[in-house]
């Protein structure tokens, strides 16, 4: 009869052991650190014309404006136009520039890029642990018993 029990504890707990490793695939260190790296990329889209949130004239240039003859083209004489530079500045979420002058070309630029670095920790919970037991001991006959001691989680929440 002792020998079917030990048996029976013995094939009980090969059954425990493998139930336990299928439950959940052992993780060797207690925290897996996942880096991700977010980058967010601005395509180009055609979009209106933007408004302009301020507008005004930085000067006054004299442009010469010649005159020439019709059988020699020689300058017969010289103008001089008043034309005004103005100056224009947009701003949007994305950019801030300024445009200025009487054939308009970009003066100023600032571009606000946006990147975003995500670092996710993801914690796992550990297999051996000391805990209060209950359950069913073998000594000089089966009894059950309740105590303290070093034990292996088969399932964790």
């Amino acid at each position: 009869m002792k020998t079917f029990e030990y048996i029976i504890i013995i094939c009980f707990a090969v059954l425990m052991f493998f139930v336990g490793r299928l439950s959940k695939q052992c993780n060797n260190a207690d925290t897996i650190v996942i880096s991700t790296d977010t980058v967010y990329v601005y395509d180009t889209v055609v979009n209106e014309v933007p408004q302009y949130i301020n507008r005004y004239i930085t000067r006054i240039d004299s442009v010469p404006y010649y005159l020439y003859t019709w059988d020699t083209l020689v300058i017969a004489d010289t103008i001089y136009v008043p034309v005004p530079i103005e100056r224009k500045e947009y701003k949007t979420d994305e950019y801030f520039a300024i445009v200025e002058g009487y054939k308009p070309a970009l003066s100023y630029i600032e571009t606000y890029n946006k990147t975003t670095y995500v670092t996710e920790y993801v914690t796992t919970k550990q297999r051996w642990g000391l805990g209060i037991q209950a359950g069913v001991g073998y000594g000089n006959k089966v009894t059950t018993y309740v105590g303290v001691g070093v034990q292996y989680n088969l399932k964790t929440w």
